[in-house]
């Protein structure tokens, strides 16, 4: 009989993984020490769900975690996270790169047991252990700075 994990923000129960074990480690961080509000959190986001009018065909893709911030008074993705069972692969910031080409988020990051490599417009800005990792209001400051600043 396979094992079982509570999702921290969806609270459903969800197979026990590697890669499970690493979406909800990053989750409870999110929550507690990120800072980010649970409200603001989308787990299996589908892809298609974030793009408006797109001329290209969008992948039937779900994202593993979406962080959303208020821009202007709209929800806007901030942060989407590619979560990996193991040190990740160099396609896996193709695919993340693939997911950010069509909903535009400032920050992408891939996540793996013990660690998290964020980035912003393809610079590093943060790898290391998700404990010490930047604050939600201090990505979402970077975020609206870059967006701004992009415009």
């Amino acid at each position: 009989m396979s094992s079982k994990l509570v999702c921290l923000v969806r609270s459903i129960p969800v197979q026990d993984t590697p890669e499970e074990r690493v979406r909800q480690h990053l989750l409870s961080h999110l929550i507690g020490a990120f800072g980010c509000p649970r409200s603001l959190i989308g787990v299996e986001v589908p892809l298609q769900s974030l793009v408006g009018c797109c001329r290209r065909p969008v992948p039937r893709r779900r994202m593993d975690i979406v962080c959303f911030f208020l821009d202007r008074g709209a929800l806007s993705p901030l942060l989407v996270i590619e979560c990996k069972a193991s040190k990740p692969l160099p396609g896996a910031v193709s695919q993340l790169n693939g997911y950010n080409f069509f909903i535009h988020a400032p920050l992408v990051a891939l996540a793996w047991p013990g660690a998290l490599r964020i980035s912003h417009l393809s610079a590093i800005l943060y790898e290391g252990d998700p404990a010490f990792s930047p604050t939600y209001h201090q990505a979402q400051e970077a975020a609206a700075s870059a967006l701004h600043t992009h415009i």
